[in-house]
C-alpha cells in the first residue's frame, strides 16, 4: 500500500481549514467574536479549572510568549483571573471570571451545535471512520519546535 502524496494531505488540511473558518481571527467557527485562541483557552479553563500558565500553554500548543499575551487579553476583558501558584511562587493559576465562565459556557454550546451539525451530516459509518481517523492524525502529527529561528514569509 503506497502512502498518499504529501502534497495532497495538505490540499486536505487546508480545504479543511478554509471551509472551517479557521482563518478568520476575528471570530469563530461556530460565528461567534472572539478569537479562536482566546475561545480555545476559554474552553480549557473551563474543562480545568486553576490550571497554571505553562500548562495551558502547552494544551493550547503555544509558546510561552504567545500563551503570556493571550492571558493578559483576557485578563484585560476580565474574563480570567490569575493569581501565583501556592507551592511555586513563579507560577500562575488561571481561572474563569463569572463573565469568562458565562462565554465559555457559550463557546461550548456553539460549538456542540456545530459539531452536531457535522456529525449528523454523516452516514453512522463515515462518523465512525472520522472519529477514528483523526485521534490518528493528531498523533502522527510531529512536535514542532514552535521556538525555532525559522525564517517566516513578510507580507
Amino acid at each position: 500500500m503506497t502512502k498518499t502524496n504529501p502534497d495532497a494531505l495538505r490540499e486536505l488540511i487546508q480545504a479543511f481549514i478554509h471551509r472551517f473558518g479557521l482563518l478568520d481571527l476575528t471570530r469563530t467557527p461556530c460565528g461567534l467574536s472572539i478569537s479562536v485562541s482566546d475561545a480555545h483557552a476559554l474552553m480549557e479553563l473551563l474543562k480545568t479549572p486553576n490550571i497554571d500558565q505553562m500548562n495551558l500553554s502547552k494544551r493550547l500548543g503555544l509558546s510561552k510568549s504567545a500563551t503570556t499575551r493571550l492571558v493578559q487579553r483576557l485578563k484585560r476583558r476580565g474574563q480570567i483571573s490569575r493569581c501565583r501558584n501556592q507551592l511555586d511562587g513563579r507560577a500562575y493559576n488561571l481561572n474563569l471570571t463569572d463573565k469568562g465562565k458565562r462565554q465559555a459556557e457559550m463557546i461550548n454550546r456553539e460549538s456542540l451545535k456545530i459539531f452536531g451539525a457535522i456529525i449528523s451530516g454523516l452516514s453512522e459509518d463515515a462518523a465512525q471512520q472520522l472519529m477514528q481517523s483523526i485521534p490518528l492524525l493528531i498523533k502522527a502529527i510531529p512536535e514542532f519546535n514552535r521556538n525555532s529561528k525559522s525564517e517566516f514569509i513578510q507580507v
